[in-house]
């Protein structure tokens, strides 16, 4: 027969039985901070088979119980309170209410719940974002002390590309230009893989032509795939839309980290490229090779980071083995993916596929450089502000032939002066420079009420960290280029720039 309490001395054990049987602590106290009554689960934690009519202070050192009193003193007085607390080994987070006693005064019931598993795991949590959080200054350093020095090689490198040279030497400049942006790329795949771990990595979606700029991949890596003796072919689907919306710079990153790498393991045959819309509204750019195929245990390991699939020390192609797991990254965050299927002996096709609602028939508002016939920029007076000499010598190098008058400043103190005794048409501003720096200099210009408030910035600096070009945009640069700079890429920011500024100023 099922068990039911027929007298109240019967409901007390089984209160008393339950009670005891609770995993979690229970006490209860009265007025006099006493324990009149802990359950088994209590008095384990406290190491103690009788602690009825002993106080915390009895148990704990002054500074603990002290604070315990004043919870309980808050209770008595009729509030509820659940803190976070010490209590042995155990950190608990302790629930108490008020109650009334037999004798008609008020005590206090209360419950411990164990969180000393969370509590590490939390502890954990904050321990390995702190660990990120120098990872990402200790990349973001890296990258700038690499940058700085290689804007000095590759600038000057530039520089004498172009001069008057015998082909021998135009050779040599060319291997320097190459291995250059080998270096960048590299940097900037470490970049990449830490902004992409760390969350901090943003799709832009922008309407483009995806046609035009796989079109464009195609021939810049076509030299590659001639000197290899291999063709290589690009075909669309004719139901292509116009203009798709998507982030125009990583569908072409991952365009060109696919074409890289079945040019790399390509020694005979084709490597074709085919773009066509999924019944899913995706867009899906196939990259396949007749190169030597894999393994389905290769393709397997094909994405993780920093591994490639031929590792010895004697395999024909180098890499840091990130670009792959960067693509599919970047791929998933568009909303699509990178997939591979391959055939040993027979070549390989990977298929990156990314959202993209068709946009509007039109023009595309994907950046570009500056249209129509190049502004006399002869007339042009430029203060060029970085501590660096080399990386004045190289901007000074890319602008002065094209008749730019060019004033150097060393800082942003220094740009200042320049600019409240002379009248400049911009400013090429560095963002990392001793007593003060581009930032600083950006906002006092901005807020100068000086006639030079309004004078056009661009802000040159080799981070290359999340949201850098945003950040200074928003306090007020007009155009940002980043180490290592290149010619084309400074002096098409500078027109750009100065064209924006005269026809607001003819509006």
């Amino acid at each position: 027969m099922a068990f039911l309490p027929t007298s109240s001395r019967e409901s007390v054990d089984l209160l008393f039985a339950v009670f005891e049987a609770l995993p979690d602590p229970v006490f209860v106290k009265n007025s006099a901070h006493k324990w009149i009554y802990a359950n088994k689960a209590f008095r384990k934690l406290l190491g103690a088979n009788d602690i009825v009519g002993l106080g915390d202070e009895d148990i704990f050192p002054r500074e603990q119980w002290e604070i315990f009193h004043e919870h309980d003193r808050r209770v008595f007085a009729g509030e509820a309170t659940i803190n976070e607390e010490q209590v042995g080994a155990m950190v608990a987070l302790t629930k108490k209410t008020p109650i009334r006693l037999p004798d008609g005064s008020t005590g206090l019931v209360a419950i411990l719940m164990d969180i000393t598993a969370y509590k590490a795991s939390e502890e954990k949590a904050r321990q390995a974002e702190a660990e990120n959080a120098a990872k990402s200054q200790f990349l973001a350093n890296m990258s700038h002390e690499i940058r700085t020095p290689l804007n000095g090689v590759m600038g000057m490198a530039q520089a004498l590309a172009m001069d008057e040279l015998s082909p021998a030497q135009k050779e040599k400049v060319d291997i320097l230009i190459d291995s250059g942006r080998t270096l960048l790329a590299v940097v900037n795949d470490v970049l990449d893989i830490s902004k992409i771990n760390s969350g901090k990595l943003d799709i832009a979606p922008v309407e483009f032509d995806v046609v035009q700029d796989v079109g464009r991949a195609v021939e810049l890596f076509r030299p590659k795939a001639k000197e290899k003796g291999i063709s290589l072919e690009a075909f669309y689907d004719i139901d292509m839309p116009v203009l798709v919306r998507a982030d125009a710079v990583r569908v072409r990153q991952c365009v060109n980290n696919l074409l890289s790498n079945a040019i790399k393991f390509t020694d005979a045959g084709a490597v074709t490229v085919s773009v066509r819309m999924t019944p899913d509204n995706l867009v899906e750019i196939a990259v396949s090779d007749t190169g030597a195929g894999m393994s389905a245990d290769q393709t397997a390991r094909l994405f993780a980071e920093f591994t490639q699939v031929d590792a010895s020390s004697t395999r024909k192609a180098g890499g840091t083995g990130l670009g792959l797991a960067i693509s599919r990254r970047l791929a998933r965050l568009m909303g699509g993916d990178v997939v591979v299927e391959s055939w040993p002996g027979r070549g390989s096709t990977f298929s990156l596929t990314f959202s993209a609602g068709e946009a509007p028939q039109g023009q595309s508002d994907a950046p570009e450089g500056p249209s129509g016939a190049m502004p006399e920029l002869s007339r042009r007076n430029v203060l060029l502000v970085d501590d660096n000499p080399v990386n004045r010598k190289v901007a000074s190098m890319f602008l002065e032939p094209f008749g730019v008058a060019v004033t150097e400043a060393v800082n942003g103190r220094e740009a200042l002066d320049y600019l409240a005794a002379g009248a400049f048409d911009a400013v090429l501003l560095d963002a990392h420079m001793p007593v003060m720096d581009g930032m600083e200099a950006l906002v006092a210009i901005r807020a100068s009420r000086r006639a030079f408030a309004s004078v056009p910035v661009i802000m040159l600096t080799a981070d290359a960290m999340e949201n850098v070009r945003q950040r200074y945009l928003a306090a007020g640069a007009d155009g940002y280029v980043s180490k290592p700079l290149d010619p084309r890429d400074l002096i098409g920011e500078l027109v750009a720039v100065l064209e924006r500024t005269r026809h607001q100023q003819a509006a």
